[in-house]
């Protein structure tokens, strides 16, 4: 074979390995995008069905709250229970501060 002819030769096994080679890579990547697509979907679905447990258990987490601040507060005066920020107390009427 003439020096030509095996330089051609060599010059297409070079393309050839480098066909191969980004072949083999799309392959790869074909596949990571359908894990990938995969762990997107599971991670969707965990995370509705986060929110629905959440949605869920926030009615009684509130009716417990409440509970717990009844028995806490039941030794507190009236007065103090309904006072809110703003809201003259009867102490104040007695300071004169209305």
């Amino acid at each position: 074979m003439r020096a030509e002819q095996q330089g051609l030769v060599e010059r297409l096994i070079a393309q050839s390995a480098l066909a191969r080679r980004n072949l083999r890579l799309e392959t790869e990547l074909a596949a990571n995008v359908v894990d990938l697509d995969g762990q997107t979907t599971e991670l969707q679905e965990s995370r509705r069905a986060m929110v629905v447990a959440r949605d869920q258990e926030r009615p009684a987490s509130r009716r417990l709250c409440a509970a717990a601040c009844c028995r806490t507060s039941s030794g507190y005066p009236t007065s103090l229970l309904l006072a809110r920020p703003g809201r003259p107390t009867p102490r104040t009427y007695d300071k004169g501060w209305i």
